[in-house]
């Protein structure tokens, strides 16, 4: 996999030529940048800056990487305060990191979610869902403008295989309309995986029955008819459906679009076609098909014999559609790795659109598109073996959550079933996004509720502690940033220490995760924070301690590696639980 996604390619060449990148950078310099925090900081987006502490030390060291070189530079511990009160902000933005981009980065329409209709939703959906969510907030704590778009599949053969399974149900003793509505979202899906199987089965008789029924959609949208009544309560149910999932995982949408938004006939597909037969893209065969030339290897199908839409055509109509109403934006979409090569040969065709706009279409701006990809997710199914619903998989979480609270000691409102939720929710999203989002992974409920370990759970839990202790724990002592470090130092508490340093790499990890676009860089720096918290609590007694300089010190350590965790989890998209639990 490449280390740096295509997305930001276009950063490095186009917005880091002005930075200052010289060989070498005095220990003066640095040391009046650490410690003030407010002068222009030497180093790039891309050079890691890492701070670590040798074991019994007061000294910090500062690693320097710019691509083949290195440096490195000795502080002394008191002379971080600049960046720690530039990162101890409770409302933390780019604003407060010593590196940005330069102003202001581009705009970005990111694409993410984007389930089929009437096809069973899978695990792999939230995984997408996660991924874009994540995609969508680090771009905008990074700077960018962004517009967060699902694209819901709501057109094509699915509807004629569902239709047929639907007519090999239907009790004809009640009219079929009647029939249809009193179907839910949970007997459409089954019905639509039986009627895949007889497809599957019988391609002669049961599939050609399908295409005929979604063929008839096509002709006769809008219509008052059974194609219509199949299609409109399936898309009914369903997005009834993800709006419930997509309000408990905290994910808005600037738009909901759809592919039968992009059907043949609609302006949108009638403008493609014509500009692909414009830049002549397009050519027929003699059936009635049409289809583009990519190379003398590659030949995709646009147009089906009998003149329906294929899917590609209807992301071309998208993907134009989309390049007039946002023409400054970058377009990102976050999909499974499976569609990479469907994607490539989309934005070929975009791009090659593009240079040839000027005979087609002379408003047609310069564009970026990006993929996004992710892997796939197995063993995910709920204890019944049903096939899964997104909502079955919060559902499924809220009671095994539920389950393990009763029988823990250590909660607090253990009956509460929200909070059961949250905490399944909050598993959920760390478990799909600890590792690269390349990897197929198998999902284990085991691992995504533990509430000790690398787990969504326990960082929550480590958010709760916290907050705690403030609760019991008061001194009536404020110090200095510059204070704070100096009682640190006097005392020589390593592991406090640790925890001050760790709070430092912040920076460097967010852009390492930005620039990569890798939700694990970001969870691995929550889960080394969440260590440092739990070393750093045990290594120090604040109740009922006399010595009300070190009880304000490490309160301060604690609230701002708090602040510094909130802010870290937000950006990966978790929700933070503030009730007790």
């Amino acid at each position: 996999m490449q280390k740096v996604q295509k997305l930001t390619r276009h950063f490095r060449t186009a917005r880091f030529s002005s930075l200052n990148t010289s060989p070498e950078i005095s220990q003066n310099l640095i040391s009046q940048w650490v410690s003030n925090g407010n002068i222009p900081f030497p180093y790039s987006i891309q050079h890691r800056v890492n701070y670590s502490i040798p074991n019994d030390s007061t000294t910090v060291r500062v690693r320097i990487e710019r691509g083949r070189q290195e440096e490195t530079h000795n502080l002394e511990i008191s002379s971080l305060k600049g960046i720690l009160s530039k990162i101890s902000i409770p409302n933390l933005s780019c604003t407060n990191l010593t590196r940005a981009l330069p102003s202001p980065p581009p705009p970005l329409v990111i694409e993410y979610s984007s389930p089929n209709i009437a096809k069973p939703l899978h695990m792999g959906h939230l995984r997408s869902t996660l991924t874009g969510k994540y995609v969508s907030r680090i771009s905008k704590f990074a700077g960018h403008d962004i517009k967060s778009i699902t694209f819901l599949g709501d057109w094509g053969t699915q509807f004629g295989v569902l239709h047929l399974g639907i007519m090999n149900k239907w009790d004809k003793s009640i009219p079929f309309k009647e029939f249809l509505h009193n179907l839910n979202l949970h007997q459409l899906l089954n019905t639509y995986v039986e009627s895949s199987k007889e497809c599957e089965a019988s391609p002669e008789t049961s599939r050609t029955s399908a295409l005929a029924y979604s063929a008839e959609l096509e002709r006769n949208f809008g219509e008052d008819n059974d194609a219509n009544a199949v299609w409109k309560h399936t898309r009914n149910l369903t997005v009834s459906h993800l709006k419930t999932c997509y309000d408990k995982l905290g994910i808005q949408f600037d738009e909901y679009e759809a592919e039968s938004m992009y059907r043949m006939g609609c302006e949108a597909t009638v403008q493609a076609l014509d500009v692909l037969r414009k830049t002549n893209l397009l050519e027929t065969r003699e059936d009635g098909s049409a289809f583009i030339r990519l190379s003398e290897e590659t030949i995709v199908t646009v147009l089906k014999r009998d003149n329906s839409s294929v899917y590609l055509l209807r992301d071309i109509a998208c993907g134009l559609s989309r390049s007039h109403r946002y023409p400054d934006h970058s377009h990102v979409y976050v999909v499974d790795a499976g569609q990479g090569n469907h994607f490539r040969n989309l934005f070929k065709i975009l791009n090659t659109i593009v240079d040839k706009g000027n005979e087609a279409d002379p408003k047609m701006p310069f564009k970026k598109y990006n993929h996004v990809q992710f892997g796939r997710v197995t063993g995910m199914s709920t204890r019944s073996g049903d096939y899964v619903l997104l909502d079955d998989v919060i559902n499924e979480g809220r009671k095994l959550m539920h389950e393990r609270r009763l029988k823990s000691r250590n909660v607090r409102n253990e009956h509460d079933v929200d909070v059961s939720e949250e905490l399944a929710i909050s598993g959920l999203i760390i478990h799909a996004l600890k590792m690269r989002k390349t990897k197929d992974y198998a999902f284990d409920w085991d691992s995504a509720l533990t509430s000790s370990g690398n787990s969504g759970v326990a960082l929550q839990y480590s958010l709760a502690r916290v907050r705690s202790l403030n609760e019991r724990v008061t001194c009536g002592v404020q110090l200095s940033i510059e204070e704070v470090l100096e009682v640190l130092v006097s005392h020589a508490n390593t592991h406090m220490l640790q925890l001050v340093v760790c709070l430092l790499n912040f920076e460097d990890v967010f852009w390492r995760s930005y620039l990569t676009l890798e939700p694990c860089v970001l969870v691995s720096y929550a889960f080394t924070l969440h260590d440092r918290v739990s070393r750093a609590y045990s290594s120090v007694k604040l109740l009922d301690n006399d010595d009300k300089n070190l009880v304000a010190a490490c309160l301060w350590v604690f609230n701002t590696s708090n602040n510094i965790m909130k802010n870290t989890l937000n950006i990966i998209g978790m929700e933070i639980i503030n009730k007790g639990f």
